[in-house]
């Protein structure tokens, strides 16, 4: 799954703490013309290359195979051929097993189960949007699943788009001339999507049933942006462990690859406040008030920004 927005800490002014959720609304669209919040090290090479040939909204001189694999973590080139190898090798053989069934239904509805019985061997993690792991334990979440299925797709000569729908991504697929939505991460979905009982049972959000089957919900993705989605969650990991720089740089890539993407923009402007808020209370008032004022120059619609400030202001007063 695409894990949902960091919980910023908001300090009421008596300075008491309080919870407030981060949401999309706090944050304008994304502008591909602002500076960047953080200033990241040089990425290495193999992944510098990924972004330069994204920066388009298109995948010009990486497979999306290589892409997923490099957002992953593959740093050099013979790591990448390892991870490949093996995924590229059983793609061909299912692209010239899918050629001689007519049905494009029929032929997305097998790839999926062959995807399922021959590569998802391991267990569905949410957290789990690494691609190497597939290829080493069968693991996979909806993002791994995405990709690999429009991988497959692409081999059995199907048209297909990733589409973002809340917390989610799914792909949908042309089929016999219209489009159909398809679940990637469910073996059985061209069985299920017609069966409103079994549709019921799937671990669906009660908000999205009635929109699930609906080719024209959610966001098409491009190719880029899919990428971007495994940055984001690798975000969130790093969150995890307080690595803020980390799941800033993370944040970043995701939003090179998805300039539109308003959930990573929120995510990256919660964890710089969390990272100001962590300082004010280890006593760093000066750099914290610092992170805030350039938090309030990069987003001045992020109004966390300002209240906080008036806040660190406020400790500062009272040493």
């Amino acid at each position: 799954m695409v894990r949902g927005l960091v919980a910023l800490a908001a300090l009421a002014l008596c300075l008491a703490a309080s919870r407030l959720q981060a949401t999309v609304e706090q944050v304008s669209a994304p502008a591909t013309q602002r500076s960047e919040l953080w200033q990241d090290q040089p990425a290495p090479a193999l992944e510098a290359a990924l972004l330069d040939d994204a920066a388009d909204g298109r995948l010009d001189r990486h497979s999306l195979l290589a892409a997923a694999l490099i957002a992953s973590g593959c740093t050099d080139e013979p790591q990448l051929a390892k991870h490949q190898s093996s995924l590229k090798a059983w793609l061909a053989q299912v692209g010239n097993d899918a050629q001689p069934v007519n049905s494009q239904r029929e032929r997305a509805d097998r790839m999926l189960r062959r995807m399922h019985d021959e590569l998802f061997i391991g267990r569905y993690h949410a957290d789990c949007s690494d691609l190497r792991r597939i290829s080493a334990a069968g693991d996979y979440n909806c993002v791994g699943a995405a990709v690999m299925y429009l991988a497959v797709c692409e081999a059995a000569g199907l048209t297909a788009v990733p589409q973002e729908m809340p917390g989610h991504v799914r792909c949908r697929v042309w089929l016999d001339g219209h489009w159909v939505v398809v679940e990637p991460t469910c073996r059985e979905w061209f069985t299920v999507m017609n069966d409103q009982s079994q549709m019921d049972r799937l671990e669906v959000a009660q908000e999205l049933r009635a929109v699930w089957r609906d080719p024209a919900q959610g966001r098409v993705l491009n190719l880029p942006a899919l990428i971007a989605m495994i940055y984001y969650n690798q975000g969130l990991d790093r969150l995890e462990t307080r690595d803020w720089p980390g799941a800033i740089s993370a944040n970043q890539r995701a939003l090179k690859l998805d300039p539109a993407s308003r959930t990573a923009r929120a995510n990256l402007l919660a964890i710089w406040n969390n990272w100001a808020l962590q300082l004010s209370e280890r006593g760093e008032h000066e750099a914290a008030e610092a992170m805030l004022r350039r938090g309030l120059r990069h987003a001045p619609e992020f109004t966390t920004f300002q209240l906080n400030l008036g806040v660190v202001k406020q400790r500062q007063n009272d040493k």
